[in-house]
């Protein structure tokens, strides 16, 4: 997740010049933006995580173990 942020970032960054056309009054280079997508994801990746995690944490390792 941090990888794809990180990697989402600085490509945001990099077509900051295409990005400024499609904007309109928010500046391409505004931190309040680029923090606000950036927690919208990391709480959806979060969210999505969420429910496998759960399901793994109720299962009892010894027998997921005898069933391979």
């Amino acid at each position: 997740m941090a990888i794809g942020i990180a990697a989402g970032t600085a490509g945001s960054a990099a077509a900051t010049p295409v990005l400024a056309s499609y904007l309109g009054p928010v500046s391409a280079h505004d931190p309040v933006s680029y923090g606000a997508v950036i927690a919208v994801l990391a709480l959806t990746a979060l969210a999505a995580m969420l429910v496998p995690v759960v399901r793994a944490l109720r299962i009892d390792p010894a027998r997921a173990l005898r069933h391979e």
